[in-house]
């Protein structure tokens, strides 16, 4: 029950704090041209191996705040975050909100989602 209840109470800060973070669908994000955002996959580097979102670049959620120097310009452009089911991804985008980045955007449904629309992978 405990773990239940500290899973919802993950989620719902995940939902509650992103006031600036809005989610994109695959649809939305396709449509995007690759010049204007940034995608990030936070998962591992054997599940961003095994296969990503095209032109997705890997930052490791355990890791993203030192990668801040590197992603600083795209402070104040749209940058797509994304893992396999939506938990990690919350930890990326706190830190980015903590860094004063301006558009996050969260891929709804993240790589899961990804995967069972059938859209299109990059190895």
């Amino acid at each position: 029950m405990l773990r239940y209840l500290v899973v919802f109470s993950a989620l719902l800060s995940f939902f509650s704090s992103g006031a600036d973070v809005v989610d994109i669908s695959a649809k939305e994000l396709l449509s995007t041209p690759d010049t204007q955002r940034l995608i990030i996959d936070v998962r591992t580097q054997s599940e961003y191996d095994e296969g990503h979102v095209p032109g997705a670049i890997l930052v490791p959620h355990r890791n993203i705040e030192h990668h801040l120097a590197g992603l600083q310009s795209f402070k104040d452009k749209p940058i797509v975050l994304y893992c396999e089911s939506g938990v990690r991804v919350r930890k990326a985008i706190s830190v980015l909100q903590d860094a004063g980045f301006t558009q996050i955007q969260h891929l709804d449904g993240d790589m899961k989602n990804w995967r069972k629309e059938n859209l299109p992978i990059e190895k």
